[in-house]
């Protein structure tokens, strides 16, 4: 039965809040009849604290595992995958929003293929709002994955036996999700696009915040380099993404960026 076939996994830390976690969760009340349970994974014992309000119709199928040491996202996401019990896992970032009939659609994608991917609305503080897609077909992801992710992470759903044969999400701060692509485009999984909107994106005043500086900038060179160890990019291809990233994160003023940023997800 299709009801005993998708596992969500939210992953939560210390400046999650509770309003976002209960706005994610309660828009997954219009598919309760295809999701077998809710995993919320705790990143870091200073998130353990918060009083959530979780609908009573999610109340058996709810579970939370709690991780002690605050290890990111990509570590927390890989938590709950072994915790699952369903067939097929789809993700979704506290805060963000999945619509009513994504697990329906991607249900439908996961039976013939390995992973699925859509499109996402970005609703930015002002309410201005804009469809972002990822990359359409497979070669097109491979020719730019060396300058940024191809697919929208946030609207992933996979099969849980293929996640864990390429290892789920890399143990990174910061684009970690980037260099799960990679693995999925190394390992040649077949891929799903579907050309709908399966997730809103409230992108919050630190959207730029959190994707500028030195720090961030390190988390990403990481990311390249193992793109470059799996071979999905040459040396070529490594020193002019580092250049440019390292330019835009670093030294390029906020406001800038953040104008960029609106034109590439356009």
């Amino acid at each position: 039965m299709e009801s005993k076939l998708v596992s969500y996994i939210i992953p939560i830390w210390e400046k999650s809040s509770v309003e976002e976690l209960e706005s994610s969760i309660n828009s997954l009340i219009p598919e309760d009849p295809l999701i077998q349970e809710i995993l919320i994974v705790f990143d870091g014992y200073e998130s353990f604290n918060k009083e959530i309000i979780f609908p009573k119709k999610f109340f058996k199928k709810l579970k939370f595992i709690y991780c002690g040491i605050n290890n990111g996202p990509g570590i927390a996401r890989n938590k709950g995958v072994l915790f699952s019990k369903s067939e097929y896992i789809l993700f979704l970032d506290c805060g963000d929003q999945s619509v009513s009939n994504r697990a329906k659609i991607q249900i439908k994608s996961l039976k013939k293929d390995d992973v699925s991917f859509g499109n996402i609305r970005e609703i930015s503080p002002s309410g201005r709002e804009s469809i972002r897609k990822g990359s359409s077909t497979y070669l097109r992801a491979k020719r730019i994955i060396g300058f940024r992710n191809p697919f929208n992470n946030v609207t992933m759903a996979i099969k849980k036996k293929s996640f864990l044969e390429i290892g789920g999400y890399a143990n990174l701060r910061v684009a970690e999700d980037w260099v799960l692509m990679g693995k999925i485009l190394k390992k040649e999984l077949k891929i799903s696009i579907s050309d709908v909107e399966l997730v809103k994106v409230f992108t919050g005043q630190d959207f730029i915040r959190r994707r500028h500086g030195k720090r961030y900038f390190e988390e990403i060179n990481k990311c390249l380099v193992i793109l470059l160890e799996l071979k999905l990019i040459n040396k070529l291809t490594y020193c002019i993404s580092f250049s440019i990233l390292f330019i835009t994160r670093s030294f390029l003023p906020k406001k800038i960026l953040f104008l960029i940023y609106r034109f590439l997800r356009k």
